[in-house]
């Protein structure tokens, strides 16, 4: 559907999305899941709940849910434990996905690298429990995105956006059933292409997505930047015939996320990432993200290192570790 047809219709519209199903189990908000409490006594230790619709198809944590996690967790301890170094936003993330990990229970540990006047950096980790194996770890840059005293600004050229009003809903069933946490955006492609993952203006190797939380209460935060930068379909699929029906044929697994913010998104009702990839070589692709606002003003960039690996080389092993 277009744009101005469909703009305010929910994902669970049958209008907007023939064939949907709601899930046997009640889904968590996104601002919900990443919810962690302080171990008693323990200040640098956290635990929660990772809920099972912010799991992917294969039944581990979603990558951008981890990157949100962190990103929540690691306000929060710079609000309790440093409140006077006005520290509280996350500059820039670099998250390691090492293991899968299924929903259940969590543990998360942090860990000061350095404390400055203007900069602290953290490490950051995520488990089942304190015993258990590290199934994603980060490097977190503290600072203050509303600073205006860090250094001069020099103007570079504007960047181009599409026009949302010109693009088309993209909608699956199928996905927003196998894959819960799609459901949680409104995506937006632009027409004219042979499949709505990709149009001849951009070309083959990328694709602009427009984005909007599903829930009309919501807006934008740093947190769920972080799980919109990882809800990307990889852009290896635009190649195949039946784009999805790739996920039946290959496994896609993110090695590895950095994110920057250059403003804090707070209050940003849409997003639109414009995704281009330099090579897909040998089972590795790459995926460089920008993410701007209605007025192509920069929000943030993000950099991923990518695996894409056929099916029929995993063996019930290889399975499990495709999964984060």
């Amino acid at each position: 559907m277009d744009y101005k047809d469909s703009v305010h219709i929910p994902n669970s519209d049958e209008r907007v999305t023939p064939g949907w199903h709601d899930l046997d189990y009640t889904p968590t908000p996104f601002n919900k899941s990443i919810e962690t409490e302080a171990v008693e006594g323990r200040e640098t230790c956290f635990t929660g709940q990772l809920p099972r619709d912010w799991c992917t198809a294969s039944q581990s944590a979603h990558g951008g849910w981890c990157t949100g996690l962190f990103l929540a967790t690691s306000r929060k301890y710079f609000q309790t434990k440093h409140p006077d170094r006005s520290q509280n936003d996350p500059v820039h993330i670099h998250t390691q996905f090492l293991n899968p990990l299924t929903a259940g229970a969590i543990f998360v540990a942090l860990r000061e690298l350095k404390l400055g006047s203007r900069r602290s950096v953290i490490e950051i980790t995520l488990q089942r429990s304190e015993s258990s194996p590290i199934v994603a770890i980060a490097l977190i840059t503290m600072g203050d995105l509303s600073a205006k005293d860090m250094g001069p600004s020099i103007p570079t050229p504007p960047i181009k956006i599409t026009d949302r009003r010109d693009c088309q809903r993209w909608t699956d069933a199928l996905f927003y059933y196998t894959d819960p946490t799609s459901r949680e955006c409104r995506t937006y492609t632009p027409k004219g292409g042979p499949s709505p993952l990709w149009s001849p203006v951009l070309g083959q190797h990328a694709r602009d997505q427009w984005v909007k939380l599903d829930d009309e209460e919501r807006q934008f935060d740093i947190p769920s930047v972080g799980f919109v930068v990882d809800m990307v379909i990889p852009t290896p699929l635009n190649y195949q015939k039946e784009a999805l029906r790739g996920f039946m044929k290959y496994s896609f697994q993110t090695v590895s996320l950095a994110l920057e913010f250059k403003r804090d998104p707070k209050g940003i009702e849409w997003l639109l990432s414009r995704i281009s990839t330099d090579k897909i070589s040998n089972g590795t692709y790459d995926m460089d993200i920008k993410v701007l606002d209605d007025t192509g003003d920069l929000v943030a960039t993000c950099k991923h290192v990518c695996l894409m690996t056929p099916r029929s080389l995993l063996g019930k092993k290889g399975k499990a570790k495709a999964a984060l």
